[in-house]
């Protein structure tokens, strides 16, 4: 089943946000900071090269972005046995509240939906290295939803994941 939600590749993204954001920010703007948080799968052997290739890019991107726009930034990287749910929670709550900044969560690695699951996003997978622990989930509108309570600048969430529908009980 397809889904409704267009998307569209990070180069225009990354276009779009160079042509709305101007070359920089007023001078009285300059307290802003691209506060970025880069979650990738580096264990599943089969998404393995991807997500690193994504996590190297998404780096130096968003590190352009912030100096074409002129502000400071401030990016986070959870890989490995350093991505899990506690730590993505951790770094969400550290966020200030009706701050200036503008906030950043990107995640590349496994994902998907149940038949339950309400609106579009998709939960994403913390893996395991060790063989008796199971994998962690985290429900994606969770992520959104606590990123909108903190009242950003401006907000940008992105998932490169599945985001297909399996026939499991729902994770949250």
């Amino acid at each position: 089943m397809k889904s409704s939600i267009t998307l569209f590749p990070l180069k225009w993204f990354l276009f779009f946000l160079f042509i709305c954001g101007g070359s920089t920010l007023p001078a009285r703007e300059k307290k802003i900071t691209l506060r970025a948080l880069v979650a990738c799968d580096l264990i599943s052997e089969n998404i393995r090269q991807g997500s690193a290739a994504d996590l190297t890019r998404m780096k130096r991107n968003l590190a352009a972005i912030a100096k074409q726009l002129g502000v400071a930034h401030k990016i986070t990287v959870l890989r490995n046995g350093s991505l899990s749910v506690s730590r993505v929670k951790k770094w969400i709550s550290s966020l200030q509240e009706k701050s200036n900044d503008i906030v950043f969560f990107y995640y590349s690695g496994h994902g998907g939906r149940t038949g339950s699951s309400q609106g579009p996003w998709p939960f994403i997978v913390c893996p395991r290295r060790e063989i008796n622990k199971q994998a962690k989930v985290f429900m994606g509108k969770a992520i959104y939803n606590q990123i909108v309570k903190k009242k950003p600048r401006l907000g940008i969430i992105m998932f490169d994941s599945c985001n297909n529908r399996i026939q499991k009980k729902n994770p949250e």
